[in-house]
């Protein structure tokens, strides 16, 4: 049976075997308060979205932690451009051992610059794009240490 799991930032990711599937929580998230709890918000989001998740018993196996490393936006008057990266880091509980680092990048050209509204959508979304870019390799990174 697939489905999702999230609880607190918790997620559980199925694995070639159902006896060991993999937990995955997300950790600390590095930044700005509003920008450590958006990019917290999204990761959550997009790791229960990107990954076929099933529940299991017993605590997270791993942890991810992160920050965006980059977000920029870039001067042009008649749209919004954004640049944005994003770096993941897959960490063993308990110990903190690092298995894999992650990242991605966006770039964003969005609709007009006037709107606050838009600034933000266009913020958000280039986020997401960078973190959806960071967990592509997830799966490939879990199922290595499953082995």
């Amino acid at each position: 049976m697939r489905g999702i799991l999230v609880l607190w930032g918790l997620i559980a990711i199925p694995s070639v075997s159902a006896a060991s599937t993999p937990l995955v929580t997300v950790g600390e998230m590095g930044g700005s308060g509003e920008t450590r709890a958006l990019l917290r918000r999204l990761l959550i989001q997009e790791l229960g979205a990107s990954l076929g998740a099933s529940t299991a018993p017993g605590g997270a196996r791993f942890e991810l932690q992160g920050t965006i490393t980059r977000l920029v936006r870039l001067p042009d008057p008649t749209q919004i451009v954004l640049s944005c990266e994003v770096s993941l880091i897959l960490v063993e509980r308990p110990g903190g051992s690092v298995r894999a680092f992650l990242s991605g990048s966006s770039h964003l050209n969005g609709g007009p610059s006037r709107r606050v509204e838009a600034r933000g959508d266009a913020r958000e979304t280039a986020i997401r794009i960078a973190i959806r870019g960071a967990l592509r390799r997830l799966p490939a990174a879990l199922g290595s240490l499953d082995r």
